[in-house]
């Protein structure tokens, strides 16, 4: 079985950044997006993604309320309090737009070379705009 999860939303709210140690285990938890439903576009899905490291640093730097992103990753679950339960951990992210439609992409050099490519190409972005039409 393949676990792969691509989810486009806006994002609920300002992202925040929980550091632990060195900054290797930096982490972006309950990050939520607001997710359309393709058959009822007056009701959405939220849902919680959890990124770490470089990941959760440029997410919190860069992006605000309302963003429009791509995450990408896998569910995995855990044990708590003697329950099994899942989440969503993104692994990719591609920033597709922002409120603030005259704010310009940042140029972070700490941003891998695929997140670049990604960010550059306008037709991801008309892709992603017309996934939920």
């Amino acid at each position: 079985m393949l676990n792969d999860v691509k989810i486009i939303g806006n994002l609920a709210a300002t992202p925040e950044l929980v550091k632990y140690g060195d900054g290797e285990d930096d982490v972006c938890s309950f990050a939520t997006l607001a997710v359309e439903r393709k058959s009822n576009r007056e009701r959405v899905d939220w849902v919680e993604f959890v990124v770490y490291g470089n990941l959760a640093r440029n997410l919190t730097k860069y992006k605000k309320k309302g963003d429009t992103i791509l995450v990408e990753g896998e569910i995995q679950s855990y044990k708590k309090d003697k329950m099994t339960e899942q989440g969503f951990v993104g692994n990719r992210i591609v920033y597709l737009k922002n409120v603030n439609t005259n704010e310009q992409k940042p140029s972070n050099p700490e941003t891998n070379k695929e997140e670049k490519e990604e960010i550059k190409k306008p037709t991801l972005i008309e892709k992603a705009a017309g996934f939920f039409k």
